[in-house]
């Protein structure tokens, strides 16, 4: 964290992203979101990549609210990638992008 601050410190125009862990099996998603808000909050960050399948649009408002970019991250199937882009999610990264781009046309 101390090297990506010194980066952003050195290079105000790089862009540094934040990898959210997934949600634990005993995390409610408002926990989830206290978790990944939380640490934005304090991350030198640009992009927050948050796992598809627990992004949410509270998580997503909160994190433009705060400036950030959204990614949702690994999105297994292409219902979670096109859900997370209408939640408002700014990237998204699948396994099956011919099915995303399937999925949105």
């Amino acid at each position: 964290v101390t090297l990506l601050a010194e980066i952003k410190r050195r290079r105000p125009d790089a862009h540094i992203g934040h990898f959210s862990k997934q949600p634990e099996p005993w995390m409610t998603p408002a926990m989830y979101e206290h978790v990944v808000v939380g640490m934005a909050e304090f991350s030198v960050a640009d992009i927050v990549h948050v796992h598809a399948e627990a992004v949410t649009e509270a998580i997503i408002e909160r994190l433009h609210g705060l400036g950030k970019l959204v990614q949702a991250n690994d999105a297994p199937g292409p219902q979670s990638a096109v859900r997370a882009i209408e939640l408002g999610a700014d990237f998204v990264s699948a396994n099956d992008v011919g099915g995303v781009v399937a999925a949105l046309a």
